[in-house]
C-alpha cells in the first residue's frame, strides 16, 4: 500500500465514522447509545431505591425510553406481583426519573412485544 492509498483509506474510515458522532437533528448513534445507557443507569438506581429489596434479585431495568420504564423479571409470579405494585411505585419513580409515564413488566427478551397487562 502506497501513501496515497493509505491516506484514502483513512479518509474513507473518517467518512464512515462521522455519522456515528454527528450532532443535530440526526443525533449520532453513539451519542444516543450513551444517553440510553445513562438513562438506564438512572432508572436502575431509582428502581432499586423505591422497590422492595427482595426484588433486586428477581427484576432489573431493561430500558427506559419514551417515558416507559421496562422491567424484566424471569418468573411469571414475580412479573404479576410487580405489575400489581407498579401503580404504587410509579409516583416515587417519576420523582427520580424525569418524563416517566408508565411501567411495563415483561419476561427477559420480550422487550419489543406488546404487553397486554395493565400498567
Amino acid at each position: 500500500m502506497n501513501d496515497r492509498q493509505y491516506r484514502q483509506m483513512l479518509l474513507n474510515r473518517t467518512r464512515r465514522l462521522t455519522p456515528l458522532f454527528a450532532s443535530g437533528a440526526g443525533d449520532g448513534l453513539l451519542r444516543r447509545a450513551a444517553r440510553d445507557v445513562r438513562g438506564r443507569r438512572t432508572a436502575q438506581a431509582a428502581w432499586e431505591a423505591v422497590s422492595p429489596p427482595e426484588w433486586a434479585t428477581v427484576a432489573r431495568v431493561a430500558s427506559c425510553r419514551e417515558g416507559v420504564l421496562l422491567i424484566e423479571a424471569a418468573a411469571p409470579a414475580w412479573r404479576e406481583r410487580i405489575r400489581r405494585q407498579a401503580g404504587a411505585l410509579l409516583r416515587p419513580l417519576q420523582e427520580r426519573v424525569g418524563g416517566l409515564k408508565s411501567i411495563r413488566v415483561v419476561a427477559p427478551g420480550e422487550e419489543e412485544q406488546p404487553d397486554s397487562a395493565p400498567r
